[in-house]
């Protein structure tokens, strides 16, 4: 019985999958084992430790995980944190990336950040990465001159989808990565930074690290 739930998840979700796909708005990405990230013994814990919560099915929304912003400079373990967090929730995960969204014709932009907000609805349970994430919200405090509220309205469009969501208990765990979260904070007055849990910082690795001898939870 067990296997053949277990088999029914794996098409159901490949099903879904094959839906990102076609619809080209988003990346899937795949996840990666615990054991390839080196060190961050704290944040690997702290995604076991939310594992549970997340999953289960009788906790009210908003006492459920809903997702972490991991800030540091590049080559620090960002993109692969990521990637990690996917194999210990054992969800899919999928890229998505603002800027590609936005289109040429007049309305293009905000109808793929709307379908792109649906085809994540629909996969749920499933984690979505958001890489360089401040650059999105590059230029949102003159759309309204430059681009004619296009960013203003896509970035508005994805902060009500993520508190409907969390409020809908929708199981979806956003995981944003920046580069420099002054920026974030800045372009967004705060806003987008209380939609997620936790902020960690991510560090070059020690010496200890680098030796290997950090990939063990202690």
């Amino acid at each position: 019985l067990v296997k053949h739930k277990a088999i029914k998840r794996k098409v159901l979700e490949d099903e879904k999958l094959r839906a990102v796909k076609k619809s080209g708005l988003m990346e899937i990405m795949s996840p990666e084992p615990l054991e390839s990230l080196g060190g961050l013994s704290g944040l690997k814990r702290y995604f076991i430790n939310r594992r549970e919560g997340f999953l289960r099915e009788d906790l009210p929304p908003y006492a459920k995980p809903h997702g972490v912003i991991l800030v540091g400079p590049p080559g620090t373990g960002k993109s692969l944190s990521a990637k990690v967090c996917a194999a210990i929730y054992e969800i899919p995960l999928i890229r998505l990336d603002i800027s590609s969204l936005k289109g040429s014709l007049v309305g293009e932009s905000e109808r793929n950040m709307n379908q792109a907000l649906q085809i994540i609805r629909s996969i749920a349970p499933v984690v979505v990465w958001m890489d360089e994430f401040e650059k999105a919200f590059a230029g949102v405090a003159s759309s309204a001159k430059t681009d004619g509220g296009t960013t203003l309205g896509m970035i508005g469009r994805l902060m009500t989808a993520m508190q409907d969501f969390r409020d809908e208990g929708v199981p979806v765990y956003w995981l944003a990565t920046v580069n420099d979260i002054d920026a974030l904070i800045e372009n967004s007055q705060g806003a987008m930074i209380r939609r997620f849990d936790d902020v960690f910082f991510l560090d070059f690795p020690s010496v200890d690290e680098k030796r290997g001898w950090g990939t063990c939870l202690k």
